[in-house]
């Protein structure tokens, strides 16, 4: 399967970092680091300075809800209620507020009904949510979000939006 040979490709890096970890460290990951993020740029069709390098999607949706709960605080974190099971726990404990969870019946239905559905529920919404997080491609049920949609929708109604693309990479 694909794992075995990432997983020879990450023991040998862990071999050449451990051979000489101040030398890795201090002369060389950096650089690494900058061509690895330019390469990942070209592929996806972005700039370089547009992407940040993360551990994981968790670590990356819980440092963008942190910054747009801060900016409202109290308000609620709007999620599809196919988002990552961690979300919506990321979303609470970072507002203190249960997140606006907008149901989308499975199988997927055209996006212009996602879309009504995540304006209807916003509309009915007692706060204006803080954020929106929604996953490009959801990893329970591989409904692929219309991200179009979405966004016109959050910005008519001054919504920040954070996409967790995980999986959604060459879902387009």
């Amino acid at each position: 399967g694909v794992a075995t040979p990432l997983a020879k490709v990450a023991a040998a890096w862990e071999a050449h970092a451990s051979s000489q970890p101040l030398a890795f460290f201090d002369r060389e990951l950096f650089g690494r680091l900058g061509d690895a993020t330019h390469a990942l740029a070209s592929f996806v069709g972005a700039s370089p300075q547009d992407l940040v390098l993360v551990p994981n999607p968790t670590t990356a949706i819980n440092a963008l809800a942190a910054a747009t709960a801060s900016a409202s605080p109290g308000a609620p974190i709007l999620v599809l209620s196919s988002v990552y099971a961690s979300t919506p726990k990321i979303a609470r404990a970072l507002t203190g507020t249960e997140p606006l969870v907008v149901d989308i019946p499975l199988p997927s239905l055209h996006p212009s009904f996602v879309a009504a559905a995540v304006s209807a529920a916003m509309d009915a919404a007692p706060t204006r949510p803080a954020a929106a997080i929604i996953d490009h491609v959801a990893s329970n049920s591989a409904l692929v979000a219309p991200l179009d949609e979405l966004a016109a929708v959050f910005a008519r109604h001054d919504v920040p939006l954070v996409v967790d693309g995980a999986h959604g990479l060459l879902a387009q």
